[in-house]
This record gives C-alpha cells, structure tokens and sequence, in this order.
C-alpha cells in the first residue's frame, strides 16, 4: 500500500526552488509572491492597447457537470474546443502564436491547466488521444501570468501519463518547448532534466494513481503516513455517492490526510494524539450542500473522515476518548465499526449565517456510513 511520509513535502520544495533558480537566476524566490506577480502581469496585458479576446471565451470547466473532478472527469466540449485551438496555434506562425498567447487571459490559463490534468486520466484509460495535445496546449501559457509551480504540476500530470502509456516524451516535449515562450521553455527544459524520482506525480502535484470502478484517476495525496489493510478510498465514495442521494454534492477523496485535533478534542488531549498517532491511514471527503436546499450553501462545511487502525479495540478505544457527541459548538457525529473510526463535521464557515446541520440531523446519516463500511471486505 502506498507509503507517503513528511519528507515529501521537503523534497517538493527543494525541487521547486532548484527549478526556481534555473527560471529565474538571480531573482529572490519567495513563496506568496507568485500570484501577486501574475495578477499584476494580466492587469497590464488588460491595459495594452492590442488587447485581443481571449479564444476561450472565459468558460471554465465548473460550467460542465463533470468538469472539475480528476477522479472521474467526462469529456465535454471545451475540451474539444482547447484542442482546436491548440492546433491552430501548432499551426500557426511565431507571430500569430504571440498574439494567441497574449490573447489568453488569466482564468483561461488555469482552464489550460486543468485540461493537461484531465487529457492525463483520459489517457491513461485509453479513451482518447488528447493526452498528446497536453505539452502543446501548456505552450500557449505565458507562465508570467500564473504561479509556475501550479504549471508545474500539470507538467508532472502529462510527464506521468505520457511515460506510462509509453508515448514519445522527447519528441513531445521537444515540440512544446519550440512553441513557448522563454519563461514557458526553461519551465519546460528544466523539467524535463529532473530526475524520474523528482518527476514522480506524488512529490510534484501532490496526487497518487487510482484505480476506480471507471478507471484510473487520481487522488489528492497528503505527506502523512498511509499504510491502511483496507481500501479507504472505495469506502469514502461508496458513501459519497450516498450523500449525494441526500442532499449533498461530494467532492474529490483525499488520502494520507491528517485529523486536525479541533475536530476530535476529547476528554485529555494527550491521549486522543498518542491513540491517533497509531492509526494506520486517513481518508477525507468534502462536500457542499445543493444550493436549493439553502440560500447560505456557500456558507456550509461539511467534513468527513475514515480513520483506520489496527483492529476493533483500538478503534473503540480511540471513540471513548472523544466523549459525547453535541458538547462542541458545531454539529459532529462520531462512531466505530471494526477497524475503522469514523467523523462527520458539519457547520458554519460564516459570522452570522446559521449552521444548516445540528448533531440530531446529522444521525439520518449513521446507519448508511456504518453499512458501507461493514460492506468493504478488502481486510
């Protein structure tokens, strides 16, 4: 099973910074300052004289049910209409290929982005050749107008798709890295010296390969320890999609998650940490609650977390420490089945606005999360 450790996020840093000198030579490299520089790029390109609009048209991919998630994407048509652009641009002289990159504004940048994430999965699942349009389309980015590590990670998105399915890297990447421009080049370039270990998807994007019912995706990964006997994952989603039959919307499963102690603070906090520290691996699941159930739905968190342990008593002995449920100033509900320890955090994010779930409310919820996880034999 997979093994992720803190260590990651070192050596994540690390490459970062070493591609960081190699971009930007003597200038200071400072976390926080990225965005700051791209916004006040795409504010001076919305200031030039030739300011051209943007192919795109400002769609994003949240505008296509299906269009955000990388654990189960479905094509749609702005992706077909990024590939027609694309080759257009492949197509095109130096100086059209300047107009087209300078034409691209900010958001549709990002939209680029996420499109080389979700040519990957297709990719991987055979059902598409867009995958080999992903470099190509990163070349009409103009990285001064983003934060080059979010480009990054969709570099290392395409460079683990392209090298599993056995696609022709160099020639790839040596195609892309005509078409950009200088800043988008030595990103490109140094990229592609990294070495396989530095490339990996974990250490760079922060995602891990899954194989769902549909086919490969991928997971969010944090750097916590994550050595569980069962397959969390398929839990979480078994129970998402029955969320989503309530009144919720699941998001992406995260894994090697870490528990944050505000949500689990029990009767001695030292021993709710020493029980923790012995788990074996941390699932997570957000949702949003359906705008027609509530006008504040913006305002409403609602947390999920599948916590594995060793066997049945620790499991048990880690929910007697957190007390009773209703004591806390937002809506929890807490249990165990088997090996697993399961939470349920619901509230408010916003002064004023009303938590939309109470501790009572969140019960209707128990028995399908305690079925579903009595369900999963993978143990």
């Amino acid at each position: 099973m997979l093994k992720i450790a803190l260590v990651g996020f070192a050596i994540l840093m690390i490459i970062i910074i070493a591609i960081s000198c190699k971009i930007k030579k003597k200038q200071e490299f400072v976390i926080g300052n990225e965005m700051a520089e791209a916004d006040k790029n795409e504010q001076q390109r919305l200031n030039s004289n030739d300011l051209v609009e943007s192919p795109l048209g400002n769609q994003k991919y949240s505008d296509f049910e299906g269009g955000t998630t990388f654990q189960n994407p479905t094509e749609v048509e702005l992706d077909k209409k990024i590939i027609q652009i694309t080759k257009e641009y492949q197509s095109s002289s130096e100086e059209e290929r300047v107009k087209i990159r300078k034409s691209i504004s900010k958001n549709d940048i990002y939209t680029i982005l996420s499109f080389c994430k979700r040519v990957t999965v297709f990719g991987l699942r055979g059902q598409n050749e867009n995958i080999t349009f992903g470099l190509a389309a990163l070349s009409m980015v103009e990285v001064e107008r983003c934060d080059y590590r979010d480009a990054l990670v969709s570099i290392a998105f395409l460079n683990h798709g392209i090298e599993r399915i056995k696609l022709n890297a160099d020639e790839l990447y040596e195609e892309a890295i005509n078409l950009a421009n200088p800043r988008m080049k030595e990103l490109l370039s140094s990229f592609k010296e990294l070495d396989p270990k530095s490339k990996k998807i974990e250490t760079m994007a922060g995602f891990t390969e899954y194989q769902f019912e549909s086919g490969i995706g991928f997971i969010p990964c944090g750097y916590e320890k994550y050595n569980p006997q069962r397959d969390l994952p398929s839990i979480a989603f078994t129970i998402g999609k029955e969320i989503e039959k309530d009144k919720y919307q699941a998001a992406d499963i995260s894994i090697a998650q870490e528990l944050p102690i505000v949500w689990i603070k029990g009767k001695s906090e030292d021993d709710v940490k020493r029980v923790l520290n012995q788990s074996l691996g941390t699932v997570s699941l957000q949702a949003y609650i359906r705008e027609e159930f509530t006008k504040d739905w913006v305002s409403q968190m609602f947390l999920f977390y599948l916590v594995e342990f060793e066997n049945e008593n620790k499991a048990t002995e880690f929910k007697k420490l957190l007390g009773e449920e209703g004591t806390d100033k937002f809506a929890r509900m807490f249990g165990s089945v088997e090996n697993i320890f399961y939470i349920l955090i619901s509230r408010s994010t916003t002064v004023g606005v009303e938590d939309y779930e109470t501790n009572e409310s969140l019960q209707r919820l128990r028995e399908l999360i305690e079925r579903k996880i009595r369900e999963e034999k993978s143990h």
